[in-house]
């Protein structure tokens, strides 16, 4: 079976060999190395890369098996392939070269000695270790500047270093606006240089990516990049020159509104015109105002302090997706508030978040929270798009919220005890993984 394969190679010991016809394991010799044959005794022979056939037989049915190998602990190789050596491996935990003095901070260490408390390798401990060898960091380029405030680096190969993990591994960026910055400004590290922002939408294999943002459109820089490991040794600065595009006009993909042309905003476009996984921007003048259903109260009865509205159908808009656009609630106690306190948008008017916790094919949900128990109110509801146009407010029915609820009813979230009867408290029941009015 598999799990006897893994036992057997972890083991050290000869894998399986199955063969081609019946998949039956077949007793089988295997020579130790990276790659290893394997010949079968008194089967069907091994042809190809099987070995010669047993007792006679004819080739054929012979597998290659990959031997797993052990890290060595003392020769300078990644023996098992997982990107550590020797030591660093945790392999080599037990090691008789590789028994360090484990520690929680530097307070545990020989400072004097320069030991520092450094997580090392794989390990999943920290260690009390000497540290004076720089990482190393690949040639400097410019992935792309198709945005005029943002562009992205690639640093190839990907960052290494003889202790740190990646992940304890941080660059820093100084960057010159040539014609503007002093030349001098990066030349004593670390001032002037920041943490790097790493990239998360672009991927190259073998390579790191960073970016810089809020970049002048049309404008030359000098970006000088280093590497800094958790025990402070700084490699070597690489550099690079390159000049951002001129801001763009309108339809083009954007990053911020700055990378657009006088009166067009880089809002959210509602299809994925560049199909490269991620959510699109474009520059675009947008004037039209998002359309949004007639509204309804979805089940006042549920919370005492809230309230879902229903809108039908979804809303749309010329530009923007549906999710890019925000609804805003205007709330009137009746009785209480003036009758035109939603009248001037958007005066009164706050953010009324979707709702997440329903879904109704074709409609569209939002709340409005804190209210009172047993209160009569009238909402008055409208939606923003990216660009500040807005549908004209819409208002529900006339709606009273029920009043507090007993033992056992649904509440809206911890500390929202006014839903319920008074000497009971809303908390978490995992019972249902909902909130309950319980008593405290």
């Amino acid at each position: 079976t598999e799990e006897e394969c893994s036992k057997y190679a972890e083991s050290g010991a000869v894998w399986w060999v199955f063969s081609e016809e019946d998949h039956a394991p077949v007793d089988a010799m295997c020579i130790p190395g990276d790659i290893a044959s394997c010949s079968t005794e008194g089967t069907a022979g091994g042809g190809n890369s099987g070995g010669s056939g047993g007792n006679g037989g004819e080739g054929g049915g012979g597998y290659v098996v990959e031997q797993q190998r052990s890290e060595e602990c003392s020769d300078g190789i990644d023996n098992d392939g997982d990107g550590w050596a020797d030591c660093a491996d945790s392999d080599c935990r037990n090691n008789a070269n590789c028994i360090y003095k484990t520690c929680n901070s530097d307070a545990n260490c020989n400072l004097p000695a320069g030991e520092r408390c450094l997580s090392y390798g794989n390990h999943n401990e920290s260690f009390c270790l000497t540290d004076n060898v720089k990482p190393t960091i690949g040639t400097v380029s410019i992935y792309e500047t198709k945005y005029p405030t943002l562009l992205f680096i690639l640093l190839t190969p990907e960052r290494s270093d003889n202790i740190s993990p990646r992940s304890y591994l941080t660059y820093k960026v100084c960057t010159i606006l040539v014609g503007t910055d002093p030349a001098e400004k990066c030349n004593n590290y670390p001032e002037n240089y920041h943490n790097a922002n790493e990239a998360w939408d672009i991927s190259v294999d073998g390579s790191d990516e960073l970016y810089e943002a809020n970049l002048t459109p049309g404008s030359t820089y000098t970006f000088y990049v280093t590497l800094v490991d958790q025990a402070g040794n700084v490699a070597d600065i690489r550099s690079i020159t390159t000049t951002t595009p001129e801001t763009l006009g309108e339809g083009a993909r954007c990053y911020t509104d700055a990378d657009c042309q006088a009166g067009l905003d880089c809002i959210h476009y509602n299809t994925w015109v560049y199909g490269d996984g991620y959510p699109d921007h474009i520059c675009a003048n947008d004037t039209t105002p998002p359309t949004v259903g007639t509204m309804s109260i979805y089940d006042p009865e549920v919370y005492p302090t809230l309230i879902f509205i229903e809108f039908d159908p979804s809303p749309t808009d010329d530009i923007s997706p549906g999710w890019a656009i925000h609804y805003a609630a205007c709330v009137i106690e009746v009785g209480v508030d003036p009758d035109d306190k939603c009248d001037n948008y958007p005066l009164n008017y706050s953010d009324a978040p979707r709702a997440s916790d329903i879904s109704s094919q074709g409609k569209d949900y939002a709340f409005v929270y804190p209210l009172n128990p047993s209160t009569e109110y009238k909402i008055y509801a409208t939606l923003l798009d990216e660009s500040g146009n807005y549908a004209t407010p819409i208002q529900s029915d006339t709606v009273i919220t029920p009043g507090p609820q007993p033992e056992g009813s649904i509440c809206y979230a911890p500390g929202n005890d006014a839903g319920c009867e008074a000497g009971l408290v809303c908390r978490d029941n995992p019972s249902i993984h909902r909130y309950t009015c319980q008593r405290p």
